[in-house]
């Protein structure tokens, strides 16, 4: 109960009481999907004092877990306020590079703020990839992460490329980023 406490205080903005809440949980109260929830609550209160490596490696622990138990709901409850996160947890390193592009793509599905398609506009399939170029992941680990082809990859990441005007993968993510098809770091 008190993770939640905590993580109401975060939310509005009462760093020192979620603080307070957290350190009130004993140690082997913090398992499995509490866990994950108390190290999410961890980071984005780090990522809001501006202490990225705090917040990296409590998101880093939270990974763990999440991934070896297939814990999924924290990461849904928090979306908006991870995406940020996970975006620049992929450039700070992670073992965790093909769950978080399924987070973020989860995330992304889940956007009401979608628009209708036009014939320059990325499918979901394109989102995803790019999504996934932000990683250091080669072609072929994102199509093993996506159960794809890898030929399928790179049809999709030629597609992005015309789509977005640009001609490799640095200039898509940079470009993505300035028309606010991704976010963070």
């Amino acid at each position: 109960m008190r993770v939640w406490e905590a993580d109401v205080y975060r939310r509005a903005g009462l760093r020192d009481e979620a603080w307070a809440a957290l350190a009130r949980v004993p140690a082997q109260r913090r398992r499995a999907e509490l866990s994950v929830t108390f190290d999410l609550t961890t980071a984005l209160l780090h990522d809001a004092a501006g202490d990225a490596r705090r917040a990296h490696e409590a998101l880093e622990a939270a990974l763990d877990d999440a991934e070896d138990r297939t814990i999924l709901r924290p990461f849904g409850e928090r979306g908006p306020e991870l995406v940020d996160l996970l975006g620049s947890h992929l450039a700070w390193g992670t073992r965790h590079e093909a769950f978080i592009g399924a987070r973020l793509s989860a995330l992304a599905a889940h956007d009401d703020t979608r628009r209708t398609a036009a014939f320059w506009e990325l499918t979901e399939r394109e989102r995803e990839i790019l999504l996934y170029l932000r990683s250091p992941m080669t072609a072929a680990d994102i199509a093993a992460a996506l159960f794809v082809s890898v030929n399928t990859v790179k049809t999709h990441q030629r597609a992005i490329y015309r789509k977005l005007g640009v001609m490799g993968r640095r200039d898509a993510v940079r470009t993505a980023f300035d028309r606010g098809l991704l976010t963070g770091a």
